[in-house]
């Protein structure tokens, strides 16, 4: 058993296993307990339309990825309450996961743990995963187009750059707000280039 400041690495995954789980059930607690209200219903009543009609999303400012997943998933498991709300709680779950490895990449496994706590215990980021809007989604491709972003500077592969590529397309295809991130990843680059040209 490898041992690191103390804290062995079963351990950690132990802590790790149990931040997720914990993160998993705040998240679908009472899932269904409240009414589809305003911003919800329409959700559905984009994701109930035609595929093709969903790409045209006249009186939706938001791009049409989110949609097209509720779609499929509405198709498969109805349109309950907690169907529908269950997309975000996944992408919310999927999220605790990523800024752990984000925090592991950028420092190491204690702050991912740290990281992925403080994003399970959040009530911002709990409430809006388990609402049945883009903002979850949102915030996985988010954290995904980072980790990649960060993988990539280390490691110039095309794995990584796949990945990168990946994540920021469907990004912008879930929120407009995402060409922010993309718009500051290469703000970063541009610094990294003039700081030190040995990047490149």
């Amino acid at each position: 058993m490898n041992v690191k400041n103390g804290i062995s690495i079963d351990n950690k995954l132990i802590v790790l296993l149990a931040i997720l789980s914990i993160g998993l059930f705040l998240r679908i607690y009472d899932l269904g307990g409240e009414s589809i209200w305003l911003d919800e219903r329409c959700s559905v009543g984009f994701a109930s339309l035609n595929l093709s009609d969903i790409f045209l999303l006249q009186g939706e400012k938001n791009p049409p990825l989110y949609y097209i997943i509720l779609h499929w998933w509405i198709n498969l498991f109805g349109n309950s309450e907690f169907s529908i709300r269950f997309p975000s709680v996944i992408f919310g779950f999927l999220s605790i996961f990523i800024i752990y490895k984000i925090g592991n990449q950028l420092f190491d496994k204690e702050v991912g743990l740290l990281s992925s706590l403080l994003s399970g215990l959040s009530v911002f980021h709990i409430h809006y995963s388990q609402e049945a809007r883009t903002y979850s989604l949102c915030v996985l491709l988010t954290l995904l187009s980072i980790y990649f972003f960060i993988r990539l500077i280390k490691d110039r592969s095309y794995k990584n750059l796949i990945g990168y590529t990946l994540a920021s397309i469907l990004l912008m295809y879930s929120h407009f707000y995402g060409l922010f991130i993309i718009f500051s990843q290469n703000i970063y680059l541009v610094v990294l280039f003039f700081l030190s040209k040995e990047l490149f």
